[in-house]
């Protein structure tokens, strides 16, 4: 089940948390709710978007990031979203929480590759000076990506 509204507790949370949102091609907008209260049993939010997309033979066309006002547009119509969190952390000091958002498409040589982004969560700020890492679609393992059901995945 997909978060497709916005109600009391969504709202509440995105005002806690940076939430990730995503535009279908069939118009729907779905947001992320994980820590919703009744769901425990139930996977992640980016696990059950990608189960929707593969049973309803959709595509994600617009992804954004979210915290209160502060919106990070990713870029529209990629080949492939993907989604991961992470923690780094310093010795001696506090941890820092980050997205990882890329998207799949062709690189200046024709190749379909991963051009991720890490962003510091809540502040969405990138992080590595904005560089963009570049990795090998095959290289991800895991549920983390969501392609297009036209783009072939070299194992």
């Amino acid at each position: 089940m997909i978060c497709t509204n916005i109600d009391n507790w969504l709202r509440n949370y995105m005002e806690q948390t940076v939430i990730w949102i995503v535009q279908l091609d069939d118009g729907t907008t779905v947001y992320q709710d994980d820590d919703r209260p009744g769901m425990e049993d139930e996977p992640p939010a980016w696990l059950r978007l990608k189960e929707h997309v593969k049973e309803n033979d959709l595509k994600i066309i617009a992804l954004k990031l979210r915290f209160r006002d502060n919106v990070k547009h990713v870029e529209n119509n990629a080949d492939g979203y993907y989604f991961a969190r992470g923690v780094r952390g310093n010795a001696g000091g506090y941890n820092k929480y980050f997205y990882s958002i890329g998207v799949a498409k062709k690189n200046n040589v024709g190749e379909y590759k991963l051009f991720v982004d890490k962003w510091m969560t809540p502040e969405l700020i990138k992080f590595n000076d904005g560089e963009t890492e570049e990795r090998g679609l095959s290289e991800i393992k895991g549920d983390a990506l969501i392609v297009n059901k036209e783009i072939q995945i070299a194992q």
